[in-house]
């Protein structure tokens, strides 16, 4: 049976980048393995064509410092920073020291296929890892140098550092195990620090690229000299960057600059942008974001930086934009479909009008328009289109009301209207077919701890019995489309006739600096916003969890998550049957059991709802993809997957060969 699952409401810090501190090129399964930390030490792969994580895959593993590939072992092999050297193929990891290990901090890391070691050079020195130990090479100090970069060379069989840092030696040496030697060349990629070098299967060549603020130029090492590529394009500077081999031909992995996050492939003269690591937005608190019901996404726009958001950043393509400021006035306008921007500051204050439609901003030229300002209440009009209350323009406090068409700002003069005010909190209810609208201030010190509403035609200003606080955020809340204030403890639920006190969605994370609130109709999720950091609020975690044991003679065939468990979400289970082509099958269940078929073999999956098939594919892994539809009501289901791998060699039971179970709980 399953526990209780706890519901007590939290705020969950999500995932919304992908960190890369190390990345490698898994040949057998052709994917791009990108390992970093963000709240948690992180895989994540790149198909070519989007990135997603596998789950719980480093949970409890060492801190990986370096990956390198094995291609004789099909395995990938990682360096941890107090340099245990671990490999894996798909399933566990397996981690190994012996000897005397390199001093832990920066180093360089080479893999020598031809004599397969794991090559280490610090401070001048070299270590080798054999396999099973770590060897200090005595008298293997490297000429006064700097390493810029260290691959190895399969051309020569030898690994080749090249040293190229400011004010110091610069040149290319060989290691082959127990001298360095330093080779002649007339032509050098110059000074850089940090640079990336791989192989490119292409050629047959290392490639060396980055390691500048500057630098854009491509080399290229034949084994005896060194030669400037004309590249066509670039993916610009990039001081620290991750260069690796491929099916196609060098990537490279920026983790730095205004590229950071970018994939990019060298083909030939032209390298091209071949895709994106989640990118990451600059901090900027205090960004207003809106709900894009057309996309299904959150757009976000402050000082000239306009963010999209669902689950993780997305990449932006925008050729104009509003230009810098910030605190501008933002709403979603579903009279004409579009996100609606106006006014904001800067030195000054700014009364234009822009839109967002998805794609890019256009300046709007409206036949009337509200003065400059900013800190106006701006949100969804129950009439259609939007409405704009209030505000100011550092001198004056505004007290007009403007209403969006979706063509033009017209004048709005309803009977009694609020008093003039700025920084309000302010929240469009769609159930209630009411902007509710809370608080504010003048410069005169004068606050308002008052509640009005505006139904579309009039205003009224209801006496409530409970006042939310100064420092409420507004949202919505999307389990019942009603408005909220969320105070750092408290938060309150307009009812429709006074303020209602939900103290289990208090604020359980600091206020600092300035966040905002938005609401994803489309997930129905509450979200906090302080780009780069976005939290969730959620009463049930997506999770996957491992459970019992495998059966087999030798390795076992292994579960691992591909993406999260929650809805509309590309969720997929992968079995490791470690051969290929391989008969394998994914037993699905709503319940976990522990019933023995003989020979230490146990079926751990109860209430069994289906067998999926498939042949595993040339690297031994069979993939099974289970799409969760974008349906509320699925949270909190749970249910356990079982592999089993055709194998009658390797299995007790003399057929299939089976893996441990995998709980999985549907969540946000």
């Amino acid at each position: 049976m399953f526990p209780a699952l706890a519901m007590a409401q939290t705020w969950q810090q999500l995932p919304t980048s992908v960190p890369t501190t190390a990345a490698v090129f898994d040949a057998s399964r052709h994917r791009l393995l990108l390992v970093g930390t963000d709240t948690q030490q992180r895989i994540h792969e790149w198909d070519g064509a989007s990135i997603r994580e596998r789950q719980d895959e480093l949970a409890g593993q060492k801190v990986v410092q370096h990956l390198r590939w094995d291609a004789a072992l099909s395995r990938v092999i990682a360096l941890s920073e107090d340099r245990w050297v671990g490999t894996w193929g798909g399933g566990s990891w397996t981690w190994q020291t012996g000897g005397t290990p390199p001093p832990t901090g920066t180093c360089s890391v080479a893999f020598d296929a031809h004599r397969r070691r794991l090559v280490v050079v610090q401070y001048s020195l070299a270590y080798e890892w054999d396999g099973q130990q770590w060897w200090t090479i005595t008298g293997s100090q490297l000429p006064a140098a700097v390493v810029s970069a260290f691959a190895y060379d399969p051309i020569s069989e030898r690994c080749l550092l090249y040293s190229g840092a400011a004010g110091q030696f610069q040149g290319s040496f060989s290691w082959d195990g127990g001298t360095w030697t330093q080779l002649p060349s007339t032509n050098q990629p110059g000074l850089r620090g940090a640079a990336g070098m791989a192989l490119d299967p292409t050629r047959q060549q290392l490639v060396l690229f980055g390691g500048s603020a500057t630098a854009t130029d491509t080399w290229t090492w034949n084994g005896t000299s060194w030669t400037q590529v004309p590249t066509t394009s670039s993916p610009g500077p990039c001081q620290t960057q991750h260069l690796t081999a491929s099916d196609q031909g060098v990537l490279l992995v920026s983790t730095s600059g205004s590229n950071k996050g970018e994939i990019w492939q060298l083909s030939g003269t032209s390298w091209s942008r071949a895709g994106y690591a989640a990118p990451e937005p600059p901090s900027l608190p205090s960004t207003p974001f809106v709900y894009d019901p057309v996309r299904s996404v959150l757009v976000g726009w402050n000082n000239g930086t306009t963010m999209l958001f669902d689950r993780r950043w997305q990449e932006v393509h925008a050729t104009t934009s509003p230009g810098n400021r910030n605190k501008p006035q933002f709403a979603w306008s579903s009279i004409d479909q579009r996100a609606i921007l106006f006014g904001g500051l800067t030195a000054t204050t700014w009364g234009d009008t822009w839109a967002w439609n998805g794609s890019d901003w256009q300046a709007l030229q409206p036949q009337h328009s509200p003065g400059p300002r900013y800190g106006a209440m701006m949100v969804e009009d129950p009439a259609g289109g939007v409405m704009l209350f209030g505000g100011t323009d550092l001198q004056n406090w505004f007290g007009d009301q403007w209403h969006w068409d979706g063509t033009d700002w017209q004048s709005v003069t309803p009977p009694n209207m609020p008093p003039a005010r700025a920084h309000m909190q302010a929240g469009y209810s769609p159930t209630q077919a009411v902007a509710v609208m809370f608080a504010g201030y003048t410069t005169s010190a004068t606050y308002f701890d008052e509640t009005w509403l505006w139904n579309g035609t009039t205003w009224s200003h209801p006496a409530t019995t409970v006042v939310p606080g100064a420092s409420a955020l507004a949202a919505v809340n999307p389990a019942n489309g009603r408005v909220l204030m969320v105070t750092q403890n408290t938060t309150y639920e307009w009812t429709g006739s006074d303020w209602s006190t939900l103290l289990n969605l208090g604020h359980s994370q600091p206020y600092s600096p300035f966040p905002r609130l938005a609401t994803h109709f489309g997930r129905g999720q509450l979200l906090v916003c302080q780009p780069p950091v976005m939290r969730l609020l959620t009463n049930l975690r997506a999770d996957t969890e491992p459970f019992g044991s495998s059966c087999s003679f030798g390795p076992a065939p292994a579960l691992a998550a591909i993406d999260e468990p929650a809805p509309d979400t590309g969720f997929a289970v992968e079995l490791t049957a470690r051969s290929p082509g391989a008969p394998s099958f994914l037993v699905v269940g709503l319940a976990a059991q522990n019933t023995p078929l003989g020979n230490g073999c146990r079926s751990l999956v109860a209430m069994q709802l289906a067998v999926n098939f498939a042949l595993a594919d040339g690297s031994g892994i069979a993939r099974y993809p289970i799409p969760i539809p974008n349906a509320p009501d699925l949270r909190g289901v749970r249910f356990t997957t079982q592999g089993a791998v055709w194998n009658p060699s390797q299995s007790p039971l003399g057929s299939a060969a089976l893996s441990a179970g995998l709980l999985i709980t549907i969540g946000d």
